[in-house]
């Protein structure tokens, strides 16, 4: 559970990183959601599977 907080604080600050910076960049909230997403998708899947995250599908 440890290894699990410590990727949660790693992926918190991540995303906040990102969404700080396409804010201030003045990037539309869709945009930042999907930007947010993405992101999401390039975590592990052990993680993820934990989160109950199921990884974006391209049509």
């Amino acid at each position: 559970m440890s290894q699990f907080k410590s990727k949660a604080a790693e992926v918190r600050a991540e995303l906040s990183s990102i969404y700080q910076a396409e804010k201030s960049n003045g990037v539309s909230d869709v945009e930042i959601m999907k930007k947010l997403f993405q992101h999401m998708d390039t975590l592990p899947d052990t993680y993820l599977k934990i989160l109950g995250w199921e990884k974006s599908r391209q049509a």
